[in-house]
Order: C-alpha cells, then sequence, then structure tokens
C-alpha cells in the first residue's frame, strides 16, 4: 500500500472548473506526497477530462447529495486504518495558495503533536482578511452574523459581538481558536478518527463549528497567521433561501446539542483563546487543560 503524507478530502457541488483547477493547481505544486479524494454531490457526473492533476487524484460521484459533512467522512472514514495515515486536508474547491504553504504546516503540526488542528490565514483574492475563525458562538452570535452581512450594516455588530469575531485577536500573530472554517481544515489524522469526523446530523454549515470544538477539548487548534490561503468566500446562505434555511437547521441542532444558553464548555473553550509560540509550544492564554476541566466539573 502507497504511504502518503497528506491525504486531501474535497467536496463538490455543481463546481466552478477555474476555481477547482486553481484549487488542483495549488496542491500540485505541493512537494510533499500526497492523494487527493474528491467527492462528488452533482447531480450529474463531472467530466474529469476538463482537469488536470499530476497528483494521485480519485473522483468518487454519489449519485446525490451526501451533504459536506457526510462526504468528507466517507472519504477519510473509509481509508485503509485510517489513524496511520498521520495528516488530513479538508479542503473547499474555491481555495487556493503557494505550493510552499501545506510541507510548511506539515512541519509546524509534526513540532507540536499537541496540535490536532489548524489552519492559515484566509484571505480574499484582493487580499483582504476573512473573519472566519472565531470563538465558539452563542445563538446571538450567529443571529447578528446574519443580519449584518445579509443586510451590509454594522448597526448589529455590538461589543459582545465583536469579541466572538475575535477583533480583539491581533491577527498578525498566531492564536489558539476554538471554531476553525472548514474551508481549510489540517487535521491529523489521530484527531480526526477519534472524533469518528464530522457529525453528519448537520447536513451544511456549522459541522466545522461543531468538530472544531470537540477536537479543542482534546488538542490544540491554531491559526497560524503568517502563513496565507485565499478562498473565494460565495456565502451563499445570506442569497439563497433554501440555503438560509439549511443554516436555521444546523443552528437548532447545533444549540440542542451544545446548549441555548447553559454551556460552559463553550465558555472554558474561548478564555483559551490566546497567542501560541510554537518554538515554546505553549500559547498566553490560561492553561489548556485545566480551563477544560474546570468547565467540566
Amino acid at each position: 500500500m502507497t504511504h502518503f503524507e497528506l491525504t486531501v478530502s474535497i467536496v463538490i457541488y455543481k463546481p466552478n472548473l477555474e476555481q477547482l483547477q486553481q484549487t488542483l493547481t495549488s496542491l500540485c505544486k505541493t512537494p510533499i506526497k500526497l492523494q487527493i479524494l474528491l467527492s462528488d454531490n452533482s447531480p450529474s457526473p463531472l467530466d474529469m477530462s476538463l482537469l488536470t492533476c499530476s497528483k494521485p487524484l480519485k473522483y468518487t460521484f454519489n449519485w446525490k447529495n451526501l451533504g459536506f459533512g457526510r462526504a468528507h467522512n466517507q472519504n477519510l472514514l473509509s481509508l485503509p486504518q485510517a489513524q496511520s495515515h498521520g495528516y488530513f486536508l479538508v479542503l473547499n474547491p474555491d481555495v487556493y495558495f503557494d505550493g510552499q504553504l501545506i510541507s510548511e504546516l506539515l512541519i509546524r503540526m509534526q513540532q507540536d503533536p499537541d496540535i490536532g488542528l489548524c489552519i492559515p490565514q484566509i484571505c480574499h483574492p484582493s487580499g483582504k482578511m476573512q473573519l472566519i475563525n472565531r470563538r465558539a458562538p452563542r445563538p446571538t452570535d450567529l443571529l447578528v452574523n446574519f443580519l449584518s452581512c445579509k443586510f451590509k450594516t454594522e448597526l448589529f455588530k455590538t461589543e459582545s459581538y465583536n469579541w466572538y469575531q475575535l477583533k480583539d485577536v491581533e491577527k498578525s500573530k498566531t492564536f489558539l481558536c476554538p471554531t476553525i472554517s472548514g474551508c481549510f481544515m489540517f487535521f491529523r489524522a489521530d484527531a480526526f478518527v477519534e472524533n469518528n469526523g464530522f457529525d453528519e446530523r448537520y447536513f451544511l454549515y456549522l459541522e466545522d463549528t461543531d468538530l472544531s470544538r470537540r477536537i479543542s477539548e482534546q488538542y490544540k487548534t491554531v491559526v497560524f497567521s503568517d502563513l496565507t490561503a485565499y478562498h473565494h468566500w460565495s456565502r451563499g446562505a445570506y442569497r439563497n433561501l433554501t440555503l438560509f434555511f439549511i443554516f436555521l437547521q444546523s443552528m437548532v441542532r447545533y444549540f440542542n446539542k451544545w446548549g441555548w444558553v447553559r454551556d460552559p464548555l463553550r465558555e472554558a473553550l474561548n478564555k483559551q483563546v490566546g497567542y501560541y509560540d510554537l518554538k515554546q509550544k505553549k500559547s498566553q492564554s490560561p492553561a489548556h487543560n485545566s480551563v477544560l476541566h474546570s468547565a467540566q466539573l
């Protein structure tokens, strides 16, 4: 059996072929040994002759829309001896980056085995930073986020909401963060498998938030702000009524699972946000284990 340093999982639905090719090209420029698992939730199969890729690529047509988390689980949890694969990357088909990015993230994960999940800084193609890595949400945070984006106004953005969006964190520094965006999730395979991957009850939206917080209970989840990837961010739920109702459904499932008002673990995870020094393998936030332990008492 061929050994790969990294397995990349990409889920597509009626993809923009130009953006998907850009994503594949970024991966092909990566010098490490990796394989790509492309899972297609579209109504009809993709003509793979329209794409070029020099890395090993396995295409799976699902015949129906499995949803985001379930399709990624199908890719990664079905691998023979999944934990032995070392590292997984869950990647959106509209993300691109420099060819050295993956290698650098791999090196950093190897330097600190306590990191279970990480992400680089994510920016728009224009270079503007995307505020997609956040504290664990309260119901009001998600509501304000929707209203602010839907109506493109600052009216709803309170000090509490800015705290949720990590406006108090210097984004040029590496920091611990309990909610990592699903557009680029670089996992230690053990962390993904031990948590049984994504909760498949979420069809779309908040499955990344849910998995991030579960991994944050056991590992460090880190944003490496000195590294950058670029994301063609569509924000479909703010424009498409069907996607909005899917978002609401996921929101109800998330807070039914973790708590609408009382959620001690959420508070503990949010308190651990702090700057992280890879060389010293420690952060300026409260000690990871002690904070979580106190929440569970």
